[in-house]
């Protein structure tokens, strides 16, 4: 029979958030989907405030970011050109 886990030694919701989105291997997932996912995976309620811990994340440059279909995602693991990488009009050359 196992021990219930010491709270202390639980990851918090945005470490189980991570974790997720690391083993998803660079999808994009919800909101929903990421609450859903911290049920199956570790047991628990994730924070009630995971969407607003979320929306903050991103505008922060804090490691997640925020795709247009609102689905998020780890920095680290972004596919294609990341925002600031894209030239503005004055270093376009023709």
């Amino acid at each position: 029979m196992s021990e219930p886990v010491n709270p202390k030694e639980q990851p918090n919701t945005l470490e189980m958030t991570r974790t997720i989105l690391k083993n998803a291997g660079g999808e994009e997932k919800s909101v929903d989907e990421l609450r859903q996912l911290i049920r199956t995976t570790y047991g628990i309620e994730p924070a009630k405030s995971l969407d607003r811990m979320l929306y903050k994340r991103p505008a922060a440059g804090r490691g997640f970011y925020k795709t247009i279909d609102g689905k998020y995602g780890l920095s680290e693991l972004r596919k294609g050109v990341a925002i600031d990488e894209v030239p503005v009009s004055s270093t376009i050359v023709i």
